[in-house]
């Protein structure tokens, strides 16, 4: 839903990645110094037989290391929405409000710290109809390690 003003109001996941989207991020240390760019690349498909959404997430870093998700997604009927992706250990968080959904899991870092399960905690925002804002903190344990901020956008 779009407000009066061009905002959006709620946001719904499961249709916003089911449009490819490009973006980009920018990864800071716990200082907020920059570490590394990134561009952010989506591609969604609706999976009938489970019924939900799957999109695949990449993150192409500007040091020539990639990462990528592989994301399910679903609506439930009581209005909540779920999300798994194969590399999640434990259980997911996932709570949707407005045009507001965060995520927060736990995953197995990747190099230099891999081994490591390293806590991810993501918040995106949707701030029109076609462009969500993401905002990702990345801690081991207690200790913040890195944020990333960056958007996703439907490419034309």
């Amino acid at each position: 839903m779009v407000a009066p003003n061009g905002f959006s109001t709620t946001f719904r996941p499961e249709l916003f990645f089911a449009f490819p989207t490009l973006g980009a991020g920018l990864v800071c240390d716990p200082l907020g110094r920059p570490i590394k760019r990134c561009r952010i690349e989506t591609e969604g498909r609706w999976d009938e037989v489970y019924d939900s959404l799957h999109f695949d997430e990449r993150y192409i870093y500007d040091d020539g290391e990639q990462d990528l998700m592989h994301w399910a997604v679903d609506m439930e009927a009581d209005g909540r929405i779920t999300a798994q992706e194969a590399s999640v250990v434990g259980p997911l968080i996932s709570r949707l409000a407005g045009p507001n959904w965060r995520v927060k899991f736990r995953r197995k870092g990747q190099p230099p710290l891999a081994g490591a399960t390293l806590t991810y905690d993501a918040r995106f925002t949707q701030v029109s109809p076609k462009m969500v804002l993401k905002r990702v903190t990345i801690a081991w344990g207690l200790v913040p390690l890195a944020s990333l901020r960056g958007y996703h956008q439907h490419r034309d």
